[in-house]
């Protein structure tokens, strides 16, 4: 059973309760990373956002076919699993709803749920990890349209030039903020980048990684190598971790 199934990620869960009978209702809460709104279903969580409350109801419209009503606070259960996510302790269960979405776009959240707190992959790796790599537009239209970021990491997910790219959880640097509460290092990231360096290395392995992938941040710094493109990589006598799964970035494309 895949980890959306054990989240109750399947539409089965909108046929059960009909748009007649549904009864939604949002609140607000406070977060380390600031203020944001969650819509749900009894204990089921139905949409999450960071915007402000007029873009959320809107949000709330497209993607629920209908508005919430407001409640002053969420029940405890939901915001402690919310508050739990943002602080990198998700529990194994959590009811939500992901009927909205399609197969395909229900994969690529599932995929993503696989990247480490504190690491970033890009919309191509993405891609390639559900067997499809030329669809790099269609990953980024499904991360667009996750209805509960915070809980679902897609603001793990960046572009290949190091741009952070969009994020549908909020506006300005909330995908900045969130990425620095979990421990990536932004501006070591943009160092690398400026200087088109790509994969990072580990003398003592033999092993070439993402540059954020847990294991080369292992490395000792005398053992640090850096890379501009996995050829460079491979001709040298490395091999490509395991873990992180490295992918040509767009520069070594042409």
């Amino acid at each position: 059973m895949s980890l959306l199934q054990k989240n109750a990620l399947v539409s089965g869960y909108k046929s059960r309760r009909t748009v007649a009978t549904r009864i939604l209702s949002y609140a607000p809460l406070e977060t380390p990373v600031g203020c944001l709104f969650a819509a749900y279903d009894g204990e089921v969580l139905c949409l999450i956002s960071a915007k402000e409350e007029a873009m959320f109801l809107d949000k709330a419209r497209q993607i629920l076919k209908m508005l919430p009503v407001r409640e002053p606070v969420l029940p405890a259960r939901l915001a402690q699993w919310i508050l739990d996510a943002i602080q990198g302790q998700t529990p194994d269960l959590i009811p939500m709803d992901l009927s909205s979405l399609t197969f395909f776009q229900r994969k690529v959240l599932e995929q993503i749920l696989e990247i480490p707190r504190g690491e970033v992959r890009s919309y191509a790796w993405v891609a390639r990890e559900i067997g499809h790599p030329r669809a790099n537009r269609a990953v980024g239209t499904a991360l667009a349209r996750n209805p509960l970021p915070f809980i679902i990491p897609c603001h793990r997910v960046v572009c290949s030039d190091g741009q952070l790219g969009a994020y549908s959880g909020g506006v300005g640097t909330l995908k900045e903020r969130l990425l620095a509460h979990e421990g990536v290092d932004l501006p070591y990231l943009y160092d690398l980048k400026h200087r088109r360096l790509y994969y990072r290395g580990d003398r003592n392995t033999n092993i070439f990684c993402l540059p954020i992938c847990y294991l080369c941040k292992q490395a000792k710094e005398q053992n640090i190598i850096y890379f501009r493109s996995i050829q460079e990589a491979m001709a040298t006598g490395y091999r490509s971790c395991k873990v992180c799964r490295p992918i040509p970035q767009l520069s070594e494309e042409g």
